[in-house]
């Protein structure tokens, strides 16, 4: 399995429940944690020590299954059934699954390799060191734009928020989080 978030979680869970005795499971994930619940994401802004680990931590125990964190995978050939890791490990698997999730993108405009992301443990841990060093080196509160006031620009709004960051949010709709509520709860 590629991919470490909840849904290849869930599906390791549900198919070492079955019990089946010649079932093995390797799982590679870019992170260096076991998949983790990316929808609490925000809880990380109030306690970097909260890893928001899913489910029982004996999942990764089970001899059937290995984890392979902090291990992207490189290239896969479906003819020859192998993945290669970007250390150029070779493995062979007998069927794949593609959990990986989105990607977070960034606008193509001058400047964009300063654009941080909202999307790991590791994005938060520097969006909140990013803060906090920004404070010190200009001696005021830094200030902040977030691009996108859906769910996951407000939760980061609010993180940097809570971390002495002055946030502009700028929202491609007519009011925020437009994909969930409607006019009259995302509006002004």
């Amino acid at each position: 399995m590629v991919g470490g978030g909840p849904a290849a979680h869930r599906l390791v869970e549900a198919l070492t429940d079955r019990n089946e005795a010649s079932l093995r499971i390797s799982l590679f994930t870019e992170e260096a944690l076991a998949p983790y619940d990316r929808v609490a994401l925000s809880k990380r802004f109030e306690d970097r020590e909260n890893n928001l680990l899913l489910g029982d931590e004996s999942l990764w125990q089970n001899p059937q299954v290995q984890l392979h964190t902090s291990t992207a995978i490189a290239a896969m050939d479906a003819e020859a059934k192998t993945i290669t890791d970007s250390s150029g490990a070779v493995h062979h698997y007998d069927d794949v699954v593609l959990a990986t999730g989105s990607s977070a993108t960034r606008p193509p405009i001058d400047g964009d390799q300063h654009i941080a992301v909202y999307r790991t443990l590791d994005d938060v841990d520097w969006l909140v060191d990013e803060v906090r060093r920004l404070a010190e080196e200009l001696g005021r509160t830094p200030r902040c734009t977030v691009i996108g006031g859906g769910l996951l620009g407000l939760e980061a709004a609010g993180g940097l928020k809570g971390h002495g960051a002055d946030v502009t949010i700028v929202h491609s709709r007519e009011y925020l989080m437009n994909a969930q509520l409607d006019e009259g709860g995302g509006g002004p």
